[in-house]
């Protein structure tokens, strides 16, 4: 990363593919309807920024930081966070809506999503020891080799996962989102 800093800023509007980012640490920056689709921000420092309706289509995280990050009302389609610089990796989702993401072998420890639809992707060994999926969407979002530990999902829908499969210990799961532990056996459970 460049010894570029900049802080306390806010970018609206932003389009990354016209006017890329500089390589840079942005602290307590604001991104605000920024359009990332096709761009890099490789190499980009986040510390304590928040991206408020932003859309990231295919964008290039490779070696990006995001460190005390929130995500509000954001768009992210087929993104790989798994090439995220994975050092100090802090951020978190609210109402937003990630389709086709990869977070395989991710550290998200204590992750909070929430109100979000994460339709389809894929949690292959991360660890989301106490992760919270607050009111969320998992519609075939995968789960294998993941921890599980602590992880709350009471109020998460269209989930499923093997519990074979993962980590489970003092995971929470209500009684609406419990049969999807049970997917596997192709069981008909009727209320």
């Amino acid at each position: 990363m460049s010894g570029i800093y900049k802080e306390d800023l806010e970018f609206l509007g932003l389009d990354a593919v016209a006017t890329p980012l500089a390589e840079a640490t942005y602290d307590n920056c604001i991104f605000k309807n920024g359009l990332f689709g096709n761009s890099s921000l490789s190499n980009i420092n986040f510390v304590d920024c928040s991206f408020i309706e932003c859309s990231f289509d295919q964008t290039n995280l490779n070696n990006t930081n995001f460190n005390g990050v929130t995500f509000q009302n954001c768009q992210f389609r087929t993104l790989d966070f798994y090439y995220c610089n994975k050092f100090l990796f802090d951020a978190n989702f609210s109402d937003s809506k990630l389709h086709y993401c990869s977070f395989w072998k991710m550290n998200l420890k204590k992750i909070c999503f929430s109100k979000s639809e994460l339709k389809e992707c894929d949690f292959t060994e991360a660890d989301l020891t106490e992760a919270l999926f607050e009111n969320c969407d998992l519609q075939r979002s995968i789960f294998e080799r993941t921890n599980l530990t602590k992880t709350n999902f009471e109020t998460a829908f269209h989930l499923s996962l093997d519990p074979d499969k993962n980590t489970l210990k003092k995971t929470v799961f209500s009684d609406q989102n419990i049969a999807g532990l049970l997917t596997k056996y192709d069981l008909i459970i009727k209320k």
